[in-house]
């Protein structure tokens, strides 16, 4: 069972919350790396807008998390990755779960260049 896009993304917002509080910043600092106003940042966080992809991928990154953290409590594994898909789908800027998700596979280690070295 998968989450409604709504309460998704006022999960989605409640984590990215934890996370800009884990590593300091505060909502003005990130808005800025997004190219976001303040006022339409907190409505990102608060559930009332939606994150694009796009920002979810900079602020993984400017986090130091996975995109797919962001989804962690919607179930484990292959449910995570629906719930996912999912909101992509949904989003009203789609750029798909590909896209999305190509910087985390870009960053992650190739196994089989670990193995040759």
């Amino acid at each position: 069972m998968t989450l409604n896009t709504e309460t998704l993304d006022a999960a989605i917002g409640r984590r990215v919350a934890t996370a800009r509080n884990a590593v300091g910043y505060n909502a003005i600092q990130v808005a800025a790396r997004l190219n976001l106003s303040e006022v339409d940042y907190r409505a990102r966080e608060t559930g009332h807008e939606r994150f694009r992809s796009r920002e979810l991928s900079i602020l993984a990154k400017l986090f130091s998390i996975e995109v797919r953290s962001l989804f962690e409590d919607e179930g484990a594994g292959a449910a995570r990755e629906f719930a996912l898909a999912d909101w992509i789908e949904a989003s009203r800027h789609r750029e798909g779960l590909a896209a999305l998700l190509q910087s985390e596979k870009d960053a992650a280690p190739d196994p089989l260049r670990v193995k040759a070295a």
